[in-house]
């Protein structure tokens, strides 16, 4: 009976040491992520440096405004091709547009209040964020001239109009009513129409100026038909994965008493049970840390397949540098596990020596 016993204890703490492998490293990760995704400070600093310092809202604001354009077709009669404009801007252009039309307070302000709501909504019991961008600045911002300044970023990129596309802009025009407007071709007219391109341009840059609403309702905007249990849903979902992160590593220590209390009866053996599952679980901590990002790159790469190439390129590197700034700590956490697991063993072996050497004398 008594090797029964013995045999099922060493089976346990076998599988708990097991169990110990595989949690530590999972632990480490769980704690790492949500020292960044769930702290407000950090998570703020990071989309404030990323918006400041990268291309991601001047290649944001350009794939937005080729989403808006794409809704409206363009009519030879009515609407202009506001694709055919745009398509002629570069990405500094874009990024000129970024800095004269969005200052760095106006960005800095909505970012704060975009996390600030996300992390309040984490917090209490309402089925919806309530993010609220005030947008009065960025409307008197674009009418004290900024607009226009904008404008003429757009009309110095277009290519000078070919006679075939002066030539259909006059047809155009004789086949409507006297003094009845039609679209300009996306190109740059000479003069005698230069000026009148020119105020039509700028006479819908103030529509749009004037068509800001003062404020901004996020969410409604964004996921307007969103039905609030997936909300709900996702909520649950960030609440335990925070509840994971704070207290995942209390799985590996009740491993590791678990193991104690059923075959620790000695140092030496301490050493061992607790020294090898310790080495182990480090250095699979650190052969976390050289996988993760290979395995989860191309997985990015996937994801923003359809996306703009530059724009692709720019949040790939956002997320890689969150992935970097996640996995970092793994490097010291692995190798002070390995480390301490392999004094463990050390001891117990030391440990084992003494003991033989006393045996031996007496």
């Amino acid at each position: 009976m008594s090797s029964f016993l013995r045999f099922t204890r060493r089976a346990f703490s076998i599988l708990f040491a097991l169990l110990f492998v595989i949690s530590l490293p999972l632990a480490f990760i769980a704690y790492d992520t949500g020292s960044l995704l769930f702290n407000r400070m950090r998570m703020t600093d990071l989309l404030e440096d990323a918006i400041l310092h990268s291309k991601l809202i001047p290649l944001g604001l350009s794939w937005y405004a080729h989403g808006v354009a794409s809704r409206y077709p363009p009519d030879p009669y009515s609407t202009p091709d506001y694709l055919g404009i745009m398509s002629h801007l570069t990405t500094q252009d874009w990024i000129t547009l970024r800095q004269i039309s969005l200052t760095d307070e106006m960005l800095l302000d909505w970012t704060d209040t975009t996390v600030n709501g996300a992390y309040a909504w984490l917090d209490n019991e309402k089925a919806k964020p309530n993010i609220t961008w005030v947008l009065q600045p960025l409307q008197e911002h674009l009418r004290q001239g900024n607009g226009e300044q904008a404008l003429q970023i757009v009309y110095a990129s277009l290519p000078p109009c070919t006679q075939a596309q002066i030539d259909d802009f006059k047809q155009r025009q004789k086949a409507v009513p006297a003094g009845t407007e039609v679209p300009y071709n996306p190109c740059h007219f000479p003069a005698p129409w230069e000026s009148d391109q020119y105020d039509d341009y700028l006479t819908s840059v103030e529509e749009m100026t004037d068509a800001i609403p003062p404020v901004l309702n996020l969410v409604s905007t964004l996921a307007p038909d969103t039905p609030e249990s997936d909300f709900l849903a996702l909520k649950g979902s960030l609440r335990t994965a925070r509840t994971v992160s704070r207290w995942g590593w209390l799985l590996p220590l009740l491993l590791l008493w678990l193991i104690a209390a059923l075959s620790v009866r000695n140092f030496a053996s301490l050493g061992l049970w607790w020294g090898i599952p310790l080495f182990l679980g480090g250095a699979a901590a650190l052969a976390l840390f050289l996988a993760i990002p290979p395995i989860t790159l191309p997985w990015i790469d996937f994801a923003t397949l359809t996306w703009p190439r530059e724009l692709a390129l720019e949040v790939r590197a956002l997320l890689e540098n969150v992935l970097r700034i996640i996995i970092a700590p793994l490097v010291w956490q692995g190798a002070l596990s390995a480390g301490l697991g392999l004094l463990g063993v050390l001891g117990s072996v030391f440990a084992g020596r003494q003991k033989a050497r006393r045996a031996s004398t007496e």
